[in-house]
């Protein structure tokens, strides 16, 4: 998430203004206005010729670059931002204690976005895999059912996750997806409760159970 390029951008100098950030709001457990904050960091990391002039937008660069490296911050669970009032949460007074020198600091909350990045990637392939299955299950006919092999060498995936999928969330049509031979997926659980929905469910489609 950190620009490297330029002069004004070393690793360095960003870290530095990383840890400024926690280090200021470390000193009060009410947070403190985003703009005002960005000010005072000046005082410690004073900002270049470069990032003192306006960029495209008509904002100084020093404000702009700040905003955008923080969310390393934010991503890290260690600066919390509601309202325009940015706070340091418990995580992030914990890593001000754990990571002393500014590029320690700057380099693990530059790890962890990269980890929360990577699991909003796999989240958000997760949702679509789980939409394209939830459609298909919600095309089968009443009176027809399927097996969860068969969606899931439909949609992509193993059919153990799509199972604990359409147990959790029972989206139109899941009571029609059984186990090979038929054997109803509420029955292999155990669960009573679940077996007589199913049951039920497959009744009104006109099934002969």
């Amino acid at each position: 998430m950190i620009a490297t390029d330029g002069p004004d951008r070393t690793k360095d100098r960003i870290n530095a203004m990383l840890r400024a950030i926690c280090t200021l709001l470390a000193e009060t457990s009410d947070g403190m206005n985003g703009t005002e904050l960005i000010e005072l960091v000046k005082a410690i990391v004073p900002p270049t010729a470069t990032e003192n002039s306006l960029n495209a937008s008509g904002i100084v660069r020093y404000v702009t670059n700040l905003r955008f490296w923080s969310i390393d911050l934010v991503k890290a669970g260690w600066v919390r931002k509601v309202g325009g009032v940015w706070t340091l949460t418990e995580v992030g007074r914990a890593a001000l204690a754990s990571y002393p020198d500014p590029q320690d600091f700057g380099n693990a909350a530059r790890h962890l976005y990269k980890e929360w990045k990577a699991r909003d990637i796999a989240e958000k392939a997760s949702r679509e895999n789980w939409e394209l299955a939830d459609s298909v299950v919600a095309r089968i006919p009443a009176g027809r059912w399927i097996t969860f092999t068969d969606v899931a060498e439909t949609v992509g995936g193993s059919f153990q996750s799509l199972g604990v999928h359409l147990w959790k969330e029972r989206p139109p049509g899941w009571h029609r997806v059984a186990l090979k031979g038929g054997l109803l997926s509420a029955e292999r659980y155990g669960d009573e409760d679940r077996t007589d929905e199913q049951r039920r469910l497959l009744l009104d489609d006109g099934f002969d159970l």
